[in-house]
């Protein structure tokens, strides 16, 4: 078992031990990069922002439950969930929940759109009914930097596979998810008069 202390001196107790660089060292995890400024300092708390002087980038751990969001290559520097002024939506099941950070938009309202008021059968109609997956501010005001997406579509999934519902299964299935910001970035990595 590998102890590991947080920025703020928070205690883990890793199950085994991992390499050093992208792996989380908790869950063993493969680490996605993460840009300090803006993201992890939007969300790190002030009192740990001293601990961030000197660093550009460090690694996000998506893996769902583990204590651990950012980390750095030598797993000297760990920001536990505890280290955040954000709820972030992967690490927790007590709501809210966050899903999409610059709408605002939470499990708990996708739930409702889906269940209680019936309007929704698809990935789609959330985005259009609740406004999630349409910001585009996710490289600042979501934690892992990156567009919601993927996220909305995997809690989408979730709640209606715990409603076991077929029909809205199979219409998930097709959809792609990218945030305005995320197509328009593709748009630009184009070559101007090449297709």
């Amino acid at each position: 078992m590998t102890v590991l202390t947080t920025v703020s001196g928070t205690v883990l107790r890793a199950k085994g031990e991992h390499n050093l660089g992208r792996s989380c060292p908790y869950s063993g995890t493969r680490g996605q990069s993460v840009n300090v400024d803006p993201t992890v300092g939007q969300h790190a708390r002030e009192s740990t922002w001293d601990r961030l002087v000197g660093t550009d980038t460090l690694w996000y751990c998506p893996g769902a439950g583990c204590p651990v969001v950012y980390f750095d290559d030598t797993h000297e520097q760990l920001w536990g969930v505890a280290d955040l002024r954000t709820t972030v939506g992967v690490k927790t099941r007590l709501d809210p929940v966050p899903v999409c950070y610059c709408r605002r938009v939470t499990r708990g309202q996708i739930a409702f759109e889906l269940f209680e008021q019936g309007c929704c059968t698809s990935v789609r109609d959330i985005k259009e009914f609740t406004l999630a997956n349409t910001g585009e501010l996710c490289h600042v005001t979501n934690p892992s930097g990156r567009c919601c997406g993927a996220h909305l579509k995997h809690v989408v999934e979730d709640l209606v596979s715990s409603r076991d519902s077929a029909a809205l299964q199979d219409s998930l299935a097709e959809e792609a998810l990218a945030c305005a910001a995320c197509v328009r970035g593709a748009d630009e990595d184009a070559v101007p008069g090449q297709s």
